[in-house]
């Protein structure tokens, strides 16, 4: 499945304003080991492509998100994702089953869980994959969304 030798990143999304963070974080890959490539993007209009080409997606927010998109997108075109134990995350990503779940702000707990998941067979990353995109099309579709939304309007109107 992957090469345990090579190991490439790409930090994906703009810095938002916070140009001391982006540049913290750019100096700290420039002394990271020869061998390990850091990539930082800010934009990239073509998520469905973004996501194929990643073998692990990495979705660690500091602060709980109450959807997490990123999350539910990689997992619905069946890539591995990590994420992070809290918010909605827990409800798209299961452990060892759809994908991975590390806490909040663990950087050594988000360290030994990609050293796990890049060890994976390739069976076993098929079966989490399969899993994945089957949660995500089941109970998050844009369809499926729509009829609970629906549902829930009309079980308003009756109270």
């Amino acid at each position: 499945f992957m090469d345990p030798t090579a190991l490439s990143v790409v930090l994906l999304g703009a810095d938002q304003g916070r140009h001391s963070y982006r540049q913290e974080l750019q100096e700290l890959a420039r002394h990271l080991p020869a061998g390990l490539d850091v990539k930082f993007m800010s934009n990239h209009d073509d998520m469905p492509v973004a996501y194929a080409m990643a073998d692990i997606v990495v979705s660690c927010s500091t602060d709980p998100e109450a959807f997490g998109r990123v999350t539910a997108e990689a997992l619905s075109m069946g890539r591995l994702v990590i994420g992070t134990n809290h918010g909605a995350t827990p409800e798209l990503c299961f452990q060892d089953q759809t994908g991975f779940l590390v806490p909040p702000s663990d950087s050594q707990a988000l360290a030994l869980m990609i050293q796990e998941v890049r060890g994976l067979s390739p069976e076993q990353v098929d079966t989490i994959r399969h899993e994945a995109r089957t949660h995500i099309v089941r109970n998050f579709s844009l369809t499926r969304m729509a009829e609970q939304t629906i549902a829930l309007y009309l079980k308003a109107a009756k109270l």
